[in-house]
C-alpha cells in the first residue's frame, strides 16, 4: 500500500527505489532531485489514518537501533508583523528552531498578517519550541503533522497510544547532492528573535535579566494550540 502511494503521489520525473527495512522504516531512493524534495517538503502525509514521517537519510543508519530523531516539519509563525515577512528573517527563525529547509512563499503571501509557514528539520529528542519572542512580543508556533505532542513536557511521542501508528520513511536523493545554505549571520536578525525554549529576549538592544524570564519555560507554554488541524 505504501509502495503504491509513493509511486502515485511522490514520483513525477524519474525512477524510485523502495527498500523495506525493519521497525517500520523504509528507504526511498530518488533519481530526481525534484522528486526527492516533494515528499520532504510537501507533507504531512497520511495512509489509512497513519502518519508517514519523512526524514532525510543519515549515513550508517541502523533501523533496529534508531528512534525517529529528526524530521522535516512545517511550522506556522502566528501574528508575525508584516515587515518581517522576508526571507532573511524567516531563515533566521528557522535556523534557531532547527535546520531551515524551505519557506512556503505562496502561503506566507496569502496569509500575510496572520501567519508565516516554514519547513524546518527539527530534533524530536528535544522539547519543541512553542513560542518565540519578537521585539518583546510572544508569538505562538504551530506544527503540522505532529499529533503526539506531550503538553506537559513539550516533547513529541509521549501520547502515541492515543494516536495512529506512524510509518517512518527515509528519503535519499541519488542524483545531485545538495544542501540548503542558510543566510549569513546578521546582528539585527539576532536581536529580533529569541526562542521560548532558551529565552534571552532583547528589547531596544538590551538583554533582559534571566530572573525575569523564568516563567517562559513553564508547562503553560504547551497546549493543543501547537497543532495545526
Amino acid at each position: 500500500m505504501l509502495d503504491n502511494k509513493i509511486q502515485r503521489e511522490w514520483v513525477k520525473n524519474g525512477a524510485v527505489r523502495i527498500v523495506h527495512m525493519s521497525q517500520n522504516f523504509y528507504l526511498v531512493q530518488f533519481a530526481s532531485e525534484d522528486d526527492y524534495k516533494h515528499p520532504l517538503f510537501e507533507g504531512p502525509w497520511l495512509i489509512v489514518d497513519h502518519y508517514i514521517m519523512v526524514q532525510r537519510w543519515r549515513p550508517f543508519f541502523i533501523s533496529i537501533a534508531k528512534q525517529t530523531r529528526k524530521v522535516a516539519a512545517w511550522i506556522h509563525i502566528l501574528g508575525l508583523s508584516i515587515e518581517l515577512f522576508n526571507d532573511r528573517f524567516l531563515w533566521r527563525v528557522g535556523n534557531k528552531l532547527g535546520t531551515m529547509l524551505k519557506i512556503d512563499k505562496l502561503t506566507s503571501i496569502q496569509s500575510r498578517g496572520r501567519f508565516a509557514r516554514i519547513c524546518v528539520e527539527i530534533d524530536l529528542q528535544k522539547k519543541l519550541v512553542s513560542q518565540i519572542d519578537v521585539l518583546g512580543h510572544i508569538l505562538n508556533l504551530k506544527y503540522e503533522g505532529l499529533h503526539s505532542i506531550c503538553f506537559k513536557c513539550g516533547k513529541y511521542g509521549h501520547k502515541q497510544s492515543q494516536f495512529s501508528q506512524e510509518v517512518i520513511v527515509e528519503v535519499e536523493d541519488q542524483g545531485k547532492k545538495h544542501a540548503q545554505t542558510a543566510m549569513d549571520d546578521d546582528a539585527t536578525m539576532e536581536e529580533l528573535t529569541n526562542l521560548q525554549g532558551n529565552p534571552s529576549p532583547i528589547q531596544n538592544g538590551q538583554q533582559k535579566s534571566n530572573h525575569n524570564l523564568e516563567n517562559l519555560d513553564s508547562d503553560e507554554n504547551y497546549g493543543p494550540w501547537m497543532i495545526v488541524k
